[in-house]
């Protein structure tokens, strides 16, 4: 509901405050007194278009401030004009945006004027409003979520179709690269154990060389052993007596055998340093090869197998994920199909309803040859599923028809109705929707435009219906509308310093208020009369 709505310097406005209450509230006042102004002030802080032709002459900006209270708290919006062209708009005193507005007042205003376009004209809000007489919200819900869901999936299925055509190619260059790195299971410590292990048996082979050379020495043709053997046979053939040399020869001889032998155990330590060397010299040519192919380092190339590994990963992966997106999409179709077919049903059952409901408040509003029907197109656009296109709204798009000619085609309602129409089609379609609706406020102007006597009766009966299920705000200049207010407004210019200024005032009591449906009857003793009339007949006053 909004209870209150404060404009400063706007157009003749100077400093103007309108506390509108529950139920029918009606602003009435001579043509010019400013009533629109104060509807163009309401599109401002709903995030209208800001015209500096607003402000004021001799103000720096114009401000208004709207407050708001519903079953969902209370919003506070205040929007800046300045006279320079820009502004500027805070939500509960926070420097704000427009479209932060516009989702805080959603579902709480409907504002229905020639010069705005009322919210239930827009397709969306169609959809909701028939979604919510028909008792299908949540259906609908789950109905959208499902087709997010499915959309979701044929989007996952085509992009990684289209990357696993690309991806075989690779998939064999990645094995084949791979290869090389898997064969050889790289890493920094086999790397530097590889190195230092052949640098040992560097030095082994030359020790290998060193013990071979002399177990020649002693023991191979020639050797020291043989020979010392053959002195110490002379001695003894010529020399018999030299037993002190012989034994000292003997010795000798002992000692180079021992020498031998332990040459010949250190040289079959060494023996396999060689080929062991050949081993280790295969695997660092595979490090050096694979290190030059990337980068130059061990780190570069142990980076680069990483990497390689992970692309493999990633593709086996995609293809995995391809193959099980598949394996879900028929069960998601048949679910989707059912949940649209179920949800088409609900709504033509609704809609049938609401067009029956909106007939008779047409019927009322003395509109008898008006027609309100739910047309039902298929969806243009969306995805394939059932051998249906499902749009987002379902397998078929809602919209509201209207005619108000016999014989005439209904047509889109934002497109056929006028002015008048519209406001009046609007308000019946709020009767017919009685509680379904969460707006809270509804705002009519000018919606008695071209109407009179009877009509003027009847719509003045009807928002005082409306009114008695939300607040309803009213720019009149009917007596039979005014007369059936909770609430009646007075919008009066008058001229200070020389200058036009538009104020408000609430009147009170049942004299200020027959005064008022007198004027707008025309003035007069018999005005006045028949203003009572009137108030008695419609406020019980």
């Amino acid at each position: 509901m909004l209870n209150r709505l404060a404009l400063s310097n706007l157009a003749t406005i100077s400093d103007t405050v309108l506390e509108p209450g529950p139920g029918l509230n009606v602003l009435t006042g001579e043509t010019g007194a400013g009533k629109s102004i104060l509807i163009d002030g309401l599109l401002l802080a709903m995030g209208a278009r800001a015209d500096r032709n607003l402000v004021r002459p001799g103000a720096r900006l114009a401000s208004v401030e709207a407050f708001f209270s519903d079953a969902r708290g209370d919003v506070c919006i205040r929007r800046e004009v300045f006279a320079e062209g820009r502004s500027r708009v805070f939500l509960d005193d926070a420097l704000s945006t427009l479209e932060e507005v516009h989702s805080a007042l959603e579902g709480r205003i409907g504002l229905h004027t020639q010069r705005s376009t009322p919210a239930l004209l827009r397709q969306p809000r169609q959809v909701e409003i028939l979604d919510g007489f028909s008792g299908c919200t949540s259906l609908a819900g789950d109905y959208r979520e499902l087709y997010g869901g499915y959309r979701n999936l044929l989007a996952g299925i085509e992009r990684l179709a289209g990357d696993a055509a690309g991806n075989a190619g690779r998939r064999e260059l990645l094995l084949h690269e791979l290869g090389m790195f898997r064969r050889l299971g790289p890493s920094r410590e086999d790397y530097e154990s590889l190195r230092d292990e052949r640098a040992r048996l560097e030095k082994a082979r030359e020790l290998a060389a060193l013990y071979a050379g002399l177990g020649e020495a002693l023991e191979g043709d020639g050797g020291f052993i043989g020979r010392l053997a053959g002195l110490a046979g002379n001695v003894r053939s010529l020399d018999p007596g030299q037993d002190e040399l012989l034994e000292l020869l003997d010795q000798a001889g002992i000692c180079g055998s021992e020498a031998a032998r332990i040459g010949r155990r250190l040289l079959g330590e060494f023996e396999d340093a060689p080929d062991r060397i050949g081993e280790i010299d295969e695997r660092l040519d595979a490090y050096f090869r694979l290190m030059t192919r990337s980068g130059g380092s061990v780190e570069s190339m142990l980076g680069a197998g990483e990497r390689l590994e992970a692309e493999l990963a990633a593709i086996d992966s995609a293809a995995e994920e391809l193959l099980s997106l598949e394996a879900r999409k028929p069960g998601m179709e048949r679910e989707l199909t059912a949940a649209a077919r179920s949800l088409d049903e609900a709504r033509r059952e609704g809609a049938g309803k609401l067009a029956a409901r909106c007939g008779e408040e047409l019927s009322r509003l003395r509109m008898p040859a008006a027609a309100f029907s739910v047309g039902f197109t298929r969806a243009a656009r969306g995805i394939p599923a059932g051998g249906e296109v499902l749009g987002v709204n379902g397998m078929t798009e809602p919209e509201f028809l209207f005619t108000a000619n016999p014989g005439m085609p209904p047509g889109p309602l934002s497109s056929v109705a006028s002015g008048g129409e519209l406001s009046r089609v609007a308000l019946a379609l709020e009767l017919a929707l009685a509680g379904a609706s969460e707006v809270s406020t509804l705002v009519f102007d000018e919606i008695d435009a071209g109407t009179g006597g009877e009509t003027a009766h009847s719509l003045g009966e009807a928002l005082a219906r409306a009114g008695a299920e939300r607040q309803v705000i009213v720019i009149t200049h009917l007596a039979q509308v005014a007369g059936r207010a909770d609430r009646n407004i007075l919008v009066e210019k008058k001229l200070v310093d020389g200058v036009p200024e538009s104020v408000t005032r609430t009147l009170e009591g049942f004299d200020q208020r027959a005064a008022e449906l007198a004027r707008l009857l025309g003035g007069g003793e018999a005005a006045l009369k028949h203003a009572r009339s009137i108030l008695r007949e419609g406020r019980g006053v």
